[in-house]
């Protein structure tokens, strides 16, 4: 993929392989028999780099008795106006990774930190100039939830967008940090959970807290005490510790 997005399910980076045409053509063979029709859907990663793979799977098809159509899932910062006229010959549905407006759409970034947005704007503008309608889809986070409205707004200035799908932040690869806040709390009682209780009842639960709300795969709450202060012999003793997960390093 050419983003580096700060939620990546995929954990961007690790892995940099394209799909073979055997393969392709063997999982497409073992799902449609021949005289058969199958719907493929192209996502990754970014399945523009390697669109060329979809356009020779398409004639296999034809030359193999098989009907496929195909349904694109992109960040659109590829699509130019060659590209844009490839993906009509296909005949795929368009879908558009796009979480909003400028800097709503700050957590879909270039690996050297460059915004995204601009170059995705001119990729849908691209295929509208080639009549092609697309959807958006957004990841909701904290970061553009309160501007969603935005979102619909360029998507009717845009003229060919269809519909918009919302789907929320998923707390694994890239993004199983990207959603959290590191906090210091300092008790002013010695009520039984009441640091548990107070962030769950604020729709903040700790995370892996899951006897208080939290929906995460970790396995103990991650609540530490990381200070202890008192007197001894009329001198006040302080005392700190910091868990690995909790050290600067692991926050940039």
């Amino acid at each position: 993929c050419g983003l580096a997005c700060s939620y990546c399910y995929a954990d961007h980076g690790k892995e940099k392989k394209d799909m073979s045409f055997e393969t392709a053509a063997k999982a497409a063979a073992l799902a449609c028999p021949k005289g058969g029709s199958l719907k493929v859907q192209l996502t990754g990663g970014e399945p523009l780099i390697n669109f060329a793979l979809a356009e020779k799977l398409k004639a296999w098809a034809a030359q193999s008795g098989r009907k496929l159509s195909f349904a694109l899932q992109t960040n659109a910062t590829l699509i130019d106006a060659a590209m844009a006229e490839r993906i009509k010959a296909l005949g795929c549905s368009v879908g558009v990774s796009l979480d909003g407006y400028g800097d709503s759409n700050a957590l879909r970034k270039f690996p050297d930190g460059r915004e995204s947005f601009s170059a995705a704007a001119e990729g849908i503008k691209a295929l509208a100039s080639a009549g092609v309608f697309c959807n958006l889809m957004c990841v909701v986070t904290k970061h553009n939830a309160e501007r969603l409205g935005e979102l619909a707004d360029l998507a009717l200035y845009l003229g060919n967008v269809k519909g918009i799908g919302l789907d929320l932040v998923r707390p694994c690869g890239r993004a199983a940090g990207a959603d959290l806040s590191l906090v210091r709390v300092r008790l002013e009682t010695g009520r039984s959970h009441q640091i548990r209780v107070q962030f769950a009842s604020r729709g903040c639960p700790l995370l892996g807290d899951h006897k208080y709300g939290a929906r995460d795969g970790e396995t103990f709450p991650a609540l530490f005490s990381c200070a202890l202060s008192f007197p001894w012999r009329g001198k006040p003793q302080t005392f700190e510790c910091l868990p690995d997960w909790a050290k600067e390093e692991h926050h940039p």
